[in-house]
């Protein structure tokens, strides 16, 4: 069941790719003393287009509903028009198979995403700190 679990998610992603999809990826850092995440979603809607996605992960226990409701006001307010924003409960064990299907890594300040830029190393994958760049407008999206 694991393995059709991993395998449905990075054919997804690798399916949006095909169709011209510019995935990037972020792990929600609601927990954080200084998120990034409202800064990473505006960006990402102010500047970017519909041929982009924003993938944002999270892990069931470190959820926060206020924090969901006001992410999800915040992608509200851009409308249709905007590009699109997915929320999912990644389990560890996913990230591997996401990682091997995104364009763009948006690293926080969290454990996990050393480990993720660690696994990214060798790739062609482009890592963004959240609390450098504007994201949208630098194009690295």
């Amino acid at each position: 069941m694991e393995a059709r679990i991993e395998n449905q998610t990075g054919s997804q992603l690798a399916e949006l790719r095909c169709d011209g999809y510019k995935i990037s990826y972020f792990r929600l850092d609601f927990s954080q003393t200084k998120p990034s995440w409202q800064k990473v979603v505006k960006s990402f809607l102010e500047y970017g287009d519909k041929k982009q996605l924003l993938l944002l992960g999270f892990v069931g226990t470190h959820n926060n509903d206020s924090r969901q409701a006001e992410l999800l006001e915040l992608v509200n307010r851009y409308g249709d028009d905007a590009p699109a924003v997915v929320c999912c409960d990644i389990e560890n064990k996913d990230i591997k198979c996401i990682l091997q299907n995104i364009d763009c890594y948006i690293s926080g300040c969290q454990v996990e995403d050393s480990e993720a830029i660690d696994l990214l190393s060798e790739t062609d994958v482009r890592i963004v700190y959240a609390g450098d760049v504007n994201i949208g407008e630098s194009k690295i999206i």
